[in-house]
């Protein structure tokens, strides 16, 4: 199956459970918004073997308050063995909107990204979502396209890759989350113009913990240290292999 020209979000499970992505292929998604698969409050899904090239987001998990009503608890991503080429947003995304009691049991693995322009890996929880247990395994990133990018006439901060607790203007909750058990597994990036790894919680209750990186790789060179983050104060327990 080939889905091309979208002019919004391309492929949107809501409020699903034990669906298959398998093969797929998106192309013309060419302005804002128009992410590639948006999952929405859903469970059990699988995309595999697939190629997405998308403006916007290219997988974005995402809590929605219309749908929170009828499914609570996001579990059980699988995203393996995918091209992913972005021009414009992230290529995965959880969040902005995380309105869920829990996002947990993610797996991200065997990815190759020829492309992206602001945030490869991404953990953007704007809601009450408590994200844990996400895996991203064997992911080979190259260089980030850094000309230019911008939101409408407002430039963008381009970065590598980052975790964060915040509102933001998709945000539904005041009540704001927490990101706890995040593995990162020989993660490889290409290309002179990586800027490091940022990750911010929001305070003492609404913390990023327990983040463990191993064989993270920058032109070849093992990276062992937290030279390579940016973090606040609302950080604990980052673990080097």
């Amino acid at each position: 199956i080939i889905l091309r020209d979208a002019h919004e979000w391309g492929v949107v499970p809501s409020c699903c459970d034990q669906v298959t992505f398998d093969n797929i292929k998106l192309i013309g998604f060419w302005r804002y918004n128009s992410d590639g698969i948006d999952i929405v409050n859903s469970s059990n899904i699988v995309i595999k073997n697939s190629f997405i090239r998308a403006f916007d987001d290219n997988i974005a998990i995402k809590g929605l308050q219309w749908a929170y009503e009828e499914q609570q608890t996001i579990k059980g991503i699988r995203v393996d063995n995918c091209v992913l080429w972005n021009d414009w947003g992230k290529i995965f995304e959880f969040g902005a909107e995380t309105v869920a009691d829990t996002i947990q049991d993610v797996m991200i693995s065997n990815c190759y990204v020829p492309r992206f322009t602001m945030v490869a890996m991404d953990i953007q929880n704007g809601d009450r979502g408590h994200i844990e247990n996400v895996v991203f395994n064997n992911i080979s990133i190259e260089e980030p396209i850094r000309e230019r990018a911008m939101l409408g006439d407002t430039p963008m901060d381009t970065k590598g890759w980052g975790r964060a607790i915040y509102g933001t203007q998709w945000s539904s909750d005041v009540t704001r989350g927490s990101i706890d058990n995040i593995r990162f597994s020989n993660i490889r990036c290409t290309g002179s113009s990586f800027s490091s790894i940022e990750l911010k919680g929001y305070d003492e209750k609404h913390q990023v913990s327990n983040v463990y990186i191993k064989d993270y790789f920058v032109n070849g060179t093992k990276i062992t240290g937290d030279e390579a983050i940016q973090k606040n104060d609302f950080v604990t327990n980052v673990v080097w292999e």
